[in-house]
């Protein structure tokens, strides 16, 4: 029986297989097309730029004293979170006289001055902080991320101190696991200053015996439970690693790199493709009040007075009244009065152009210093260093100065604003969490979760007719008042709380 191939050769080669010597082996050759798809360019538009995370882990080593660089390492950085360790700050110093305006920074202090752990987050970024176990005396702060497509990711900064013992490391990788066995499908980041130098992190070894072996073993194993890996590369203090970042989404860090440090530990950089939930910032309208037109604005004001007092009556509806007038004046502020929106991006007005100017100095000098690994260019770096925090601390003290000046009376309120700024944390209602469990963050969503908690200790069935009789009330009410036209105006003006103290000025008395 004749046996034949159905199929052809996939080789471009039309050469006949029974001419082929029988000890040379039969190549199809390369395949004339293939199913494999090609990755096709897209082109970005102009201006679309894909937001990442920047998150920076950093030893601070006595953050106070540091407060100038870190301004200066925000403002050129511009990091959504910031995980730090050893703050060495207690409870008589605010983060707001720490942090610029734009973050929310959750703390542990430790009760001796020293140590100590932090995490600054933008502020509309929503997040929730974890309490779960925190009660151990363990350096470590957890919050809970809202990301895209109703994920989270939890984050954490922690300390270990170098005196620690067998016994905090096991309380510090305990929390870390019941963490993770409570939110199994989330993404972590676990960011901070372990002080574990004897752990080769490219073989998992332990090299050294700095520290005992037990305090190794026991956090590796934490590693391995959880499935966490390791992603700093790079030395972080002279040859060791020491500032560690962990997560159990490698894939999800588009880039790990140092930074020049503030302290004598080197920055952590990361960046992650994670888009997280972000609260749309509110723009906030501001007059130009020195470019008003003052002669026609009080010229309609007059105008408007005429028609007002004409139209309405003591027997018109103040609702009516009161919609003329808002309407009005509203009209009257746009015409007459320029005015701009505010901007969402805080900028810190005591770096000057020669203080960026130094710090890009100084990230240059730190590259050749890391590239060269040559003594004298890390002798040069130090030295920048040094005049770059020299020149931070002149231009922060400098620009005290001049809000302070006699100079400044006339117009007091950019001293009062930085005054007002440093006296007191940002205070507001925190994310609130509802009965299905999710966590909001908007002004609506946690007034309606507010108004069902408050109502909820009402008793809606309680008998009206059982509470005591106290007589006509003392106050008259409201259908025995009657406001004229001209005392309806002074009563709505009232209620235009900021437009009110300047609109007075050029609405005669009536």
């Amino acid at each position: 029986m004749e046996m034949s191939n159905v199929y052809d050769s996939l080789s471009s080669s039309s050469t006949d297989t029974s001419t082929c010597s029988s000890t040379t082996p039969l190549s199809p050759g390369p395949p004339l097309a293939s199913s494999s798809p090609t990755r096709r360019k897209t082109l970005r538009k102009r201006g679309q730029v894909k937001h990442k995370m920047k998150i920076l882990n950093i030893n601070f080593q006595s953050i106070k004293n540091k407060k100038e660089e870190l301004g200066t390492l925000i403002d050129s950085t511009d990091p959504d979170i910031i995980l730090g360790s050893e703050t060495w700050l207690n409870s008589s110093i605010c983060s707001s006289e720490l942090f610029p305006p734009g973050y929310d920074v959750i703390r542990k202090d430790r009760l001796d001055g020293y140590g100590g752990v932090c995490i600054a987050i933008k502020n509309n970024l929503v997040f929730e902080r974890l309490t779960y176990r925190l009660d151990r005396e363990i350096e470590a702060v957890f919050i809970k991320l809202h990301i895209d497509r109703h994920q989270s990711l939890v984050i954490c900064a922690m300390y270990r101190p170098p005196s620690s013992s067998i016994a905090y490391m096991n309380d510090l990788c305990e929390v870390i696991e019941d963490i993770n066995a409570e939110n199994r499908n989330t993404v972590l980041w676990l960011g901070g200053d372990l002080n574990l130098p004897d752990i080769n992190w490219t073989t998992l070894a332990i090299d050294r015996n700095q520290y005992q072996n037990a305090v190794n073993m026991r956090f590796l194993d934490m590693l391995h439970n959880c499935g966490l890996e390791q992603i700093v590369d790079f030395p972080t203090r002279q040859n060791s690693f020491l500032d560690l970042f962990l997560t159990n989404r490698p894939t999800l860090v588009y880039k790990c790199s140092p930074l020049p440090g503030i302290g004598d530990h080197d920055i952590v950089s990361v960046v992650s493709s994670i888009k997280a939930s972000r609260r749309k910032p509110v723009k906030r309208k501001i007059c130009l009040w020195k470019q008003a037109d003052l002669e026609n604005l009080k010229k309609d004001c007059l105008v408007f007075q005429n028609s007002f007092t004409g139209q309405y009556c003591t027997s018109s509806s103040v609702q009516d009244m009161w919609l003329d007038i808002k309407t009005t004046l509203t009209k009257l502020l746009d015409k007459h009065v320029p005015s701009k929106m505010s901007s969402t991006r805080y900028n810190q007005p005591w770096i000057t152009r020669s203080v960026k100017r130094l710090s890009r100095k100084k990230k240059k000098y730190y590259n050749r210093a890391k590239t060269s690994n040559d003594q004298a260019d890390f002798e040069k770096y130090q030295q920048v260093k040094r005049h770059s925090r020299i020149a931070c601390k002149q231009a922060y003290n400098k620009y005290l100065t001049d809000i302070g000046s006699p100079d400044t009376t006339s117009n007091p309120k950019r001293f009062w604003s930085f005054v007002n700024s440093k006296r007191h944390d940002a205070s507001g209602v925190a994310p609130l969490k509802s009965h299905d469990g999710l966590t909001t963050a908007d002004s609506l969503s946690k007034a309606n979760i507010l108004s069902q908690q408050f109502s909820s200790v009402f008793n809606h069935d309680e008998d009206m007719t059982s509470l005591r009789d106290k007589g006509p009330s003392a106050y008259p009410s409201m259908d025995h008042i009657i406001i004229s036209p001209q005392g309806s105006i002074r009563f709505c003006l009232s209620l235009i709380s900021m437009r009110h103290l300047v609109l007075t000025k050029f609405l005669p008395d009536f």
